[in-house]
């Protein structure tokens, strides 16, 4: 019985979608038909702007640290129009700007933990040399120090002061060079000398012999070591006893970079303090801002 009423309710329905299937004709007299519907064709997204060009090895856009190694600078530069701001161990912080791909002018200083001791430090490096894996830089800088001083004098039960302040200047020449051991300049060798020359007295000319390598290990950590040592040119000559060696690891990406180091000293004669074996820890950060 059941399949009988769905058998009829079926044919009943087929039958009324056949007649009432699709629009009349035409419109019945004095209605006026409607006016079609014309759909408008829909603007195409603007197309993606193109890639911007640059000179820069692929290795230095994907390391925000690429400008040095421990404390020594490369004559690796940033693209053009990227700025950068550093911290080394919390108190020393410096900004950078490229002005083009190969010149980068950079500013350093102290956070001003007292009021006795102030000093900055302002740098251009510019890469005169780019060829094959060899890259080479210039850098010039110039630099100030102000230091205060207050003298406590006691005059028959009465206690004066009186502040004293005491500047210098000096300026700094250094040439550098890289050397890349793979294509895109993620891992290199790096070697710097940079020579030191005071406003008010030159008796003697410091020049600081630097040596690093910068390994990749992955897409984002770096093995960073370092070697510094100085000589004395002039009236007062002398080489260092020893010398400065760094080693660590870089976290690395295109923005954030933190460097995480041990540095130790070596003396010639070995009985020079060098606090524990395996060195002090020397933490910085870079955060790097990409045009």
């Amino acid at each position: 019985m059941r399949l009988a009423i769905a058998l009829v309710f079926l044919v009943g329905s087929s039958s009324w979608v056949r007649a009432d299937d699709g629009p009349p004709s035409e419109a019945p007299p004095g209605v006026p038909m409607p006016a079609p519907v014309i759909m408008q064709p829909q603007p195409l997204p603007p197309p993606p702007p193109p890639p911007r060009l640059t000179t820069v090895d692929q290795g230095t856009l994907d390391d925000a640290s690429s400008g040095h190694v421990a404390i020594m600078p490369t004559a690796l530069t940033p693209p053009a129009g990227t700025w950068s701001f550093e911290d080394d161990e919390l108190l020393m912080i410096g900004v950078s700007y490229a002005v083009t791909d190969q010149l980068l002018i950079s500013a350093t200083t102290m956070i001003p933990v007292t009021s006795d001791f102030y000093w900055g430090f302002l740098s251009g490096k510019l890469q005169v040399l780019k060829q094959g894996p060899l890259r080479a830089a210039i850098q010039v800088g110039v630099g100030g120090v102000v230091a205060n001083s207050t003298d406590v004098v006691d005059n028959n039960g009465m206690t004066t002061s009186s502040t004293t302040s005491d500047s210098a200047s000096g300026a700094e020449v250094a040439g550098t060079a890289t050397y890349c051991l793979d294509d895109g300049c993620y891992s290199h060798l790096d070697g710097a000398v940079v020579a030191g020359f005071a406003h008010q007295n030159q008796a003697s000319v410091p020049v600081a012999f630097m040596g690093g390598l910068v390994a990749r290990i992955s897409n984002h950590v770096r093995l960073v070591a370092e070697a510094d040592t100085a000589h004395l040119f002039g009236d007062i000559s002398g080489q260092a006893n020893g010398l400065l060696a760094w080693y660590g690891v870089r976290f690395t990406s295109r923005q954030i970079a933190v460097d995480l180091e041990l540095v130790k000293p070596f003396c010639a004669n070995g009985d020079c303090d060098g606090g524990p074996p395996i060195g002090l820890p020397w933490v910085s950060f870079t955060y790097r801002g990409l045009n």
